[in-house]
């Protein structure tokens, strides 16, 4: 949500910058003589070293603001994947050229035993649809809504990249490295992504379908996978 805040303040200073920037260009238009080719507007030498200053602080200013809590997102980022508490993980593994997915999920969260995990483990294949050219799968992973997920993210060949632009993930999977991920969704809907990494003759055909719904639903659908 602050990455959220963060990006409408950013847009909301843009627009500013722009609208000032458009006034400035319709003044100076606005005093240009045509017919003698210069300017009706006449500047003392301190004035316009006034203004080049105000240019130069304004601009450092900006990316003060913007850089501050941007290195304070990232940090936060890196030691909330210590300290949430996940309710489910999901290892998320790239071949060439496909995803492979292993949930593991309490069994406390079912029949309230403590230490167990139900493990499901199933392959995700592009498929062929008229309507959503490259963004079919046979087996979409489901995810559930209002739940710390904990995504690891690897490969077993070469570089891939697991990326779902809706959720502003994007994560390369790397042979021999882990890499974590935190998901976390509002409401019940489809993302869709792709292999954002070059992988290979076959890369433009690695879709990522991930369907998020209640954690009642993630339960009867899980359990169906299993038995």
């Amino acid at each position: 949500m602050a990455i959220s805040y963060l990006f409408v303040e950013v847009l909301c200073i843009g627009y500013i910058i722009l609208y000032f920037i458009i006034d400035c260009i319709g003044i100076l238009v606005s005093s240009y003589n045509f017919k003698n080719t210069s300017f009706s507007i006449s500047f003392s030498k301190r004035i316009i070293s006034m203004l080049e200053f105000v240019f130069l602080l304004i601009p450092t200013l900006l990316i003060g603001y913007i850089l501050i809590p941007s290195i304070g997102m990232i940090y936060a980022s890196e030691f909330s994947l210590d300290s949430l508490e996940y309710s489910l993980s999901v290892d998320v593994i790239g071949h060439q050229w496909y995803w492979s997915y292993s949930i593991k999920y309490p069994i406390s969260h079912v029949w309230g035993d403590e230490g167990e995990s139900i493990t499901f483990t199933f392959d995700s294949i592009m498929g062929l649809s008229t309507n959503l050219r490259l963004l079919v799968v046979d087996n979409k992973l489901y995810l559930p809504t209002n739940t710390n997920i904990l995504l690891n993210i690897t490969s077993v060949d070469v570089i891939h990249s697991w990326s779902l632009p809706d959720l502003g993930i994007k994560v390369d999977a790397v042979p021999g490295r882990v890499s974590s991920v935190s998901f976390f969704s509002f409401r019940a809907t489809t993302f869709y992504g792709q292999c954002s990494e070059l992988c290979g003759v076959n890369h433009a055909f690695m879709p990522i379908v991930v369907t998020t719904v209640n954690e009642s639903l993630f339960i009867i659908w899980l359990f169906e996978q299993l038995f």
